[in-house]
């Protein structure tokens, strides 16, 4: 603008979005380093150039922020910086507006299937939400795992899942079950970091499937693969459960043939049941509206590998 003065062009205001606000850890005297420069500005209206210790004002600048109620590693904001903000506190849903919401959804969805699978609608959609809570109350966000945020869209997610079925894809109600109890592993249990939190985990889905739909886990699962995917079987490409895990991994290996013919750059792999199966996850994901993954590993442990043979599975390009 002039002289030591600086902000957007003339007629314009600068919007600035600060997210997670309060995730700065305190100092041994309790202040927030970064909030303090923030709150510098909101004070004084500018910084101090560091080299020649001239004043700089921003001009022209508004700021909005996010954050999550504090607790399980995010501090309390100080009140001298939260006194600069309009406060706008979002309630959480009650459970009786999601389970209206949802089944809705699921009951216009299921409308076409058999009377078997359209009458535990209802069931699915309370197991998810009390699923969606205990989650929500037991696996709180840490500095280890801060990544352990859940909220209304891990629901809609596992409804949009199963809506990827089709009427060949559930022909009995246990098929549900199993397709339900595959999407909110995908959804939830994927993001688990360490043993414990998995196994509470399954022992809740097993403990919300006896109570919800009078199944025992052990009658509806045979082994411990799950795996839900439209490419096993090539004369049927639907959604559906794959009940021979010998044919996934052909399929996959082929899968593997085909792309290293075209690629400029073939992959050598070895494909076991564990890597076919992070396929079906990467392939899950890609054609699930708006989907996304993050792909945690070591060095060589083949995320870039399967990532591409999951883009190759799914036709889509990198």
């Amino acid at each position: 603008r002039k002289k030591g003065t600086f902000g957007p062009p003339l007629g314009k205001r600068c919007l600035v979005f600060v997210d997670d606000l309060n995730m700065p850890a305190k100092e041994v005297y309790g202040a927030q380093p970064p909030i303090e420069l923030l709150r510098q500005w909101m004070d004084t209206s500018g910084w101090y150039d560091r080299k020649t210790s001239d004043f700089r004002r921003l001009v022209d600048l508004n700021f909005i922020g996010a954050m999550g109620p504090p607790g399980a590693g995010r501090p309390f904001l100080t009140g001298r910086y939260q006194r600069h903000y309009n406060l706008i506190f979002i309630t959480p849903f009650l459970n009786e507006s999601l389970t209206r919401i949802f089944n809705s959804l699921m009951q216009w969805f299921l409308g076409r299937f058999s009377g078997a699978v359209s009458g535990i609608g209802q069931n699915v959609v309370k197991a998810t939400i009390d699923l969606y809570t205990a989650m929500a109350d037991t696996m709180r966000p840490t500095p280890a795992k801060s990544h352990y945020t859940f909220n209304l869209r891990d629901i809609a997610k596992v409804v949009g899942g199963i809506c990827l079925c089709q009427k060949q894809s559930l022909p009995e109600a246990d098929s549900l079950i199993k397709c339900w109890a595959h999407e909110v592993n995908r959804v939830f249990a994927d993001r688990l970091v360490t043993k414990d939190d998995q196994g509470w985990f399954f022992e809740k889905v097993k403990a919300l499937t006896k109570e919800n739909f009078k199944k025992e886990w052990k009658s509806l699962v045979k082994g411990n693969c799950l795996v839900f995917c439209d490419f096993v079987d090539p004369r049927a490409q639907y959604y559906q459960e794959v009940t021979d895990t010998g044919q996934l991994i052909a399929v996959v290996n082929e899968c593997l043939s085909d792309y290293n013919q075209m690629a400029k750059r073939p992959m050598d792999l070895v494909l076991f049941l564990s890597a076919a199966e992070h396929v079906c996850r990467i392939v899950r994901v890609l054609k699930t509206p708006l989907g996304n993954c993050l792909l945690v590993g070591v060095g060589g442990s083949g995320r870039k590998s399967l990532a591409a043979l999951g883009i190759f599975q799914s036709q889509q390009e990198s």
